[in-house]
């Protein structure tokens, strides 16, 4: 066999989760594609499930479009998707989604390439703490938001005195931060 040239085919990604949840996941454009009402729904279709445990190969149902992947915790119902995010860069960062009455959820994503495959490894981040704490030392009611989400259920609301564990929404997009009096004054930007 000294002349032959082996050739090794493997997978670009691999999923892997190390939390207590299943988790489902689907390309984002899929959901952008889906009425906004269903962000809590099992019902996309091209979702997939890893459960517990689990490692599984992956790749993008449509190469053609975005390749950014949205996850969701199926065992907690009222949870939302998360915004996309990219698994072709080395990096370490916290995945955000809400439940229906504003509570964030965080799930720990590392992303390591390993050859030419990129190893995504889901983990609970509770083992981690939050990259922001969100606190309200005035006295009156503030709202934050990532600037660019237009979604209401990603505004938080901190009364005062009040605070709380955050990340952003969406990755993808400029980290500022947006805040405002809960009354309807003009929102300020503030780089973190």
């Amino acid at each position: 066999y000294r002349a032959t040239r082996v050739v090794t085919f493997v997978a670009r990604f691999q999923l892997e989760n190390r939390t207590s949840f299943k988790l489902t996941y689907v390309q984002r454009h899929l959901l952008l594609l889906e009425d906004s009402s269903i962000s809590t729904s099992t019902s996309i279709k091209e979702s997939s499930v890893i459960m517990p445990s689990a490692l599984m190969a992956f790749h993008w149902p449509r190469t053609d479009l975005d390749q950014l992947l949205c996850i969701r915790v199926m065992d907690l119902p009222d949870c939302h998707w998360s915004g996309g995010f990219s698994l072709e860069q080395d990096k370490s960062f916290h995945i955000n989604m809400r439940q229906s009455y504003g509570r964030s959820v965080f799930i720990r994503c590392e992303v390591l390439q390993r050859g030419e495959t990129y190893h995504v490894i889901f983990s609970d981040a509770s083992n981690y703490p939050p990259p922001f704490k969100l606190e309200n030392l005035s006295q009156v009611p503030i709202i934050c938001y990532q600037n660019g989400v237009s979604q209401s259920y990603l505004y938080i609301l901190l009364n005062p005195g009040q605070s709380v564990p955050y990340a952003w929404d969406e990755t993808t997009l400029t980290e500022k931060l947006c805040v405002q009096l809960k009354t309807g004054s003009e929102s300020r930007q503030f780089d973190l």
